[in-house]
């Protein structure tokens, strides 16, 4: 991911998230440097515990601060679908699933088919054709494909 690209989603995370009028104590971390956290979790792998504070990232706590903030406020939905209709062109729907093990159950578990009945979970995912994800279903393993096609069509095309 270019430098310039992680410029591009602090500055649009700043537009949509104007902070009320900072009281005393810390200032507020630069949006930059959550992003550039984010890029070396997702790419590198590393643990949440293991990411320290430096110049340019922040601390694995504070990235899970942020993104929780974001979350909660739906701040990830708009500049996610801000970021896909950025795109130029008329992009391509790409749908695809894949089912991963569940060892310790949970919601979305059921059978897999494909893993000789072991409880897992299945993920219904549409990119564009860049491979930008754009929407993302999680059901038990063993829903079929078909049941979920619209729904995660409808999903996709409401964001790009």
């Amino acid at each position: 991911m270019d430098f310039r690209l992680l410029h591009l989603i602090a500055t649009v995370i700043d537009a949509c998230d104007r902070p009320p009028s900072r009281g005393p104590g810390h200032p507020p971390t630069e949006t930059i440097r959550v992003v550039a956290t984010l890029r070396r979790f997702l790419r590198e792998g590393t643990p949440w515990r293991s990411l320290t504070a430096t110049v340019d990232q922040t601390s694995g706590s504070t990235l899970r601060r942020c993104l929780a903030h974001w979350a909660e406020t739906g701040l990830l939905a708009q500049v996610h679908a801000m970021l896909v209709s950025m795109r130029r062109g008329h992009p391509d729907l790409i749908l695809d699933t894949c089912c991963v093990r569940a060892k310790r159950g949970g919601d979305f578990t059921g059978p897999d088919p494909t893993d000789r009945g072991k409880q897992g979970s299945k993920y219904h995912i549409a990119t564009d054709s860049d491979g930008v994800p754009v929407a993302c279903i999680v059901t038990a393993a063993n829903i079929n494909d078909t049941l979920l096609f619209e729904r995660l069509f409808l999903a996709a095309f409401a964001v790009m």
